[in-house]
C-alpha cells in the first residue's frame, strides 16, 4: 500500500514539473540584435528568431524588425543572440523617438535569460 502511494505521489509530482517546464518554454522567444542603437530611439534592434508569429501576435505587427524596450544598457555585439519574455509596450513604457529612420515597432523586453 505504501509502495502505491509514493509511486502515484511521484508521478504526480512529475507531471506538475513537466507542466511548469512546458509553461516556462512557451514565454520566451529568442531574438537577435540586429543594430546596436537604432537611429530614432538609440536602444537595439532586434528581429525574432523563433517563434514569430506569436511575437508578432503579442506586438500586434509583422513587420519583422522591432525597438527593443527594457534591455539593460550594455552595448550588444551585432548578432548576439538570447532568449527574452516580451510585451506590448503599455503608455507608461513607451518611447518617443526622432523620425530620421525607418519606423520599427517598439516591443517591451520583460526579462532575459
Amino acid at each position: 500500500m505504501k509502495t502505491t502511494v509514493i509511486i502515484l505521489l511521484s508521478l504526480i509530482i512529475i507531471s506538475a514539473c513537466k507542466k511548469k517546464e512546458e509553461q516556462e518554454n512557451t514565454d520566451w522567444f529568442q531574438i537577435e540584435i540586429v543594430a546596436q542603437r537604432n537611429i530614432d530611439c538609440r536602444v537595439p534592434e532586434i528581429t525574432f528568431l523563433s517563434r514569430q508569429q506569436e511575437a508578432y501576435q503579442i506586438i500586434g505587427d509583422s513587420r519583422g524588425r522591432y525597438v527593443a524596450l527594457g534591455l539593460p544598457k550594455v552595448n550588444y555585439l551585432l548578432g548576439t543572440k538570447m532568449y527574452v519574455s516580451i510585451h506590448r509596450p503599455t503608455l507608461n513604457e513607451a518611447v518617443v523617438c526622432t523620425t530620421l529612420g525607418p519606423s520599427w515597432s517598439q516591443v517591451f523586453i520583460e526579462s532575459i535569460k
